[in-house]
C-alpha cells in the first residue's frame, strides 16, 4: 500500500509545530499544488511579519523566519486539505490576520516570533503552508513516508519582465501573469477541491476564528498582534 506522506512545519522560535500529511487517495490522483505567488498580498504579508518581528525587539522576534524565497521574490506555498493540517504544539501562539476586511484569504502566523505560516483560502476551502517553515522530523512514522514540500510548479502574477526573469532556467515551473488559465492550472485546483468534498477532507480541527474581533486587520506592522 502506498505510504501516507507526513511532514512537520514550525515557526522560527519552535513554539508552534504543525503536522501535515497527504494520503495516497489524493496525491496519486490530483497531485499537490505548489505555487510561487508574486501578488502584492502574498509577498506583502510574510514580509510584514518578518519586518514587524525584527522591529519588535523581543528575543523570540529575533528568531523569525523569512518565508519569502528571495531568489524569486515570492513565497512558495503548498496546498493541503484542511483535515490534513493539525497543530501539534503552540495553538495559543497562532494569530489570524486579514489584510483587508473583505478578503477571502485568512492568513495565520506565529504571534510568539512573527513567522508567517500560511493561509486559509475560503473560496476553495483549503489551507496553504509556506515552504519556508519546514522542520526536521522528530517522529517515527513507521511505514509512512517522510517527504519535503514539493517544489513550485506554478508562478502566479509574474506581471512584468523582472519577475518572469527570476524563474528563467527552471523548466519545471509554468509562469503566468495576471490571467491564469483554467486549463491546466485552475482545473488542477478545482479537481483537487472536488475530490476533497467527495472524500470529506475539507473539514478539520484547525481553522480560523469565528469572531471578527479575533482577526488583526491591515497592512501595517502595528496591525499584527505579536506577543511581548
Amino acid at each position: 500500500m502506498a505510504p501516507i506522506r507526513k511532514l512537520q512545519a514550525e515557526c522560527g522560535c519552535k513554539s508552534v509545530k504543525i503536522y501535515l500529511q497527504e494520503t495516497p487517495d489524493t496525491y496519486n490522483k490530483v497531485g499537490q499544488p505548489s505555487v510561487n505567488c508574486h501578488c502584492e498580498d502574498c509577498v506583502g504579508f510574510p514580509t510584514l511579519c518578518y519586518e514587524a518581528a525584527k522591529a519588535h525587539g523581543s528575543d523570540n522576534g529575533a528568531k523569525v523566519l523569512d518565508v519569502v524565497d528571495r531568489d524569486v521574490d515570492a513565497p512558495n506555498h503548498v496546498f493541503f486539505y484542511n483535515s490534513n493540517v493539525k497543530v501539534a504544539d503552540g495553538a495559543e501562539h497562532i494569530g489570524w490576520h486579514k489584510q483587508t476586511k473583505e478578503t477571502q484569504t485568512l492568513r495565520f502566523y506565529a504571534k510568539c516570533c512573527g513567522t508567517a505560516l500560511g493561509f486559509r483560502y475560503l473560496p476553495m476551502n483549503v489551507t496553504a503552508v509556506y515552504r519556508g517553515a519546514p522542520a526536521k522530523q522528530d517522529t517515527d512514522y513507521a511505514d509512512n513516508e517522510v517527504f519535503e514540500f514539493p517544489p513550485p510548479m506554478y508562478a502566479f502574477f509574474a506581471t512584468d519582465e523582472e519577475k518572469r526573469k527570476k524563474h528563467e532556467g527552471n523548466d519545471n515551473i509554468k509562469v503566468y501573469g495576471k490571467d491564469v488559465p483554467f486549463f491546466p492550472v485552475l482545473s488542477h485546483f478545482t479537481s483537487r477541491m472536488m475530490l476533497g468534498v467527495v472524500l470529506r477532507k475539507n473539514n478539520g480541527e484547525f481553522g480560523p476564528p469565528e469572531k471578527e474581533e479575533d482577526f488583526g486587520v491591515g497592512t501595517e506592522s502595528g496591525d499584527l498582534r505579536l506577543e511581548q
